[in-house]
């Protein structure tokens, strides 16, 4: 996951820079969205998401679907992130745009909502059980699908790079 992340930002870098080349507007927030997409990566191999649990757990003295408290920042970081891309977002072609969202919406269901369904099993003494591993291989495959249909949309987009062929 951590590798397809990189591709994705790798992606978005190459297209921020055929944009800026093209003197097109928005170069920025693909930089931008690049950016994230390194930080994702990194966190993703790391688990420094994790670290957050504890501290922020104790702060909010959550529970249940907030178990894993590291939700809580990420969503209202995430929240920010798309308030100050919406009118790039908006100015997108019409199917990269929806293939942005409905990746977005893919990976975002793995990776916070099933994240707080298995919190909530996890508080509930049921890590061991059988629901909690479904719903953690569930999420894995929506994290990584979400990215794949967001590459897949990067490699659309037009002016965007086509991959290397393995020849």
């Amino acid at each position: 996951s951590a590798l397809a992340l990189l591709l994705a930002a790798y992606l978005l870098f190459s297209v921020a820079s055929a944009v800026r080349r093209a003197g097109q507007p928005h170069h920025v927030p693909w930089l931008l969205l690049g950016a994230v997409f390194v930080v994702l990566a990194i966190d993703e191999a790391a688990g420094l998401h994790e670290l957050l649990n504890r501290p922020v757990r104790g702060a909010l003295h959550a529970g249940g679907i907030f178990y894993f408290a590291w939700v809580v920042p990420y969503a209202a970081l995430l929240s920010l992130l798309l308030l100050a891309l919406w009118r790039f977002m908006l100015d997108l072609a019409p199917d990269t745009r929806r293939w942005f969202v409905v990746a977005g919406a893919v990976y975002v269901g793995g990776a916070l909502l099933l994240e707080m369904v298995g919190a909530r099993i996890w508080d509930n003494g049921g890590a061991a059980g059988r629901s909690y591993c479904v719903v953690t291989t569930i999420e894995e495959v929506l994290e990584m699908l979400g990215i794949a249909i967001f590459v897949r949309a990067l490699v659309a987009q037009r002016g965007a790079p086509r991959p290397p062929t393995w020849n």
